[in-house]
């Protein structure tokens, strides 16, 4: 289980989102953060160095730099991002799953 800084047990809170206004998720999808065909979606690679280099900072790692222009990346906890990573890549096989048998793109 995560754990806050001060090392205890950080609780996540799981609600259900309405309808009527769209979610954070699903407005990046419709701003292009995945491409690909059906059942074979993957992030876009001209954003993948900028979501590498989040995994880095989440992971204890520091980017500087401009926007435009060239991030410099100080590594984070290697095997912190390694674990990052692999949750991706089980959530996008997840996605590519539903979405190659139902055709609809479901993040939650």
């Amino acid at each position: 289980m995560p754990t806050n800084g001060a090392g205890r047990k950080s609780t996540f809170i799981v609600a259900g989102v309405g309808t009527v206004e769209p979610t954070l998720t699903q407005a990046l999808i419709d701003a292009g953060l995945f491409v690909g065909r059906r059942g074979q979606k993957r992030v876009n690679p001209r954003l993948r160095p900028l979501i590498d280099a989040i995994y880095h900072v989440i992971s204890g790692g520091r980017v500087t730099g401009k926007v435009p222009g060239t991030l410099s990346v100080t590594d984070g906890i290697s095997a912190k991002v390694a674990q990052i990573r692999g949750l991706e890549r089980k959530r996008m096989a997840a996605i590519n799953k539903i979405d190659a048998k139902h055709g609809v793109q479901t993040l939650h």
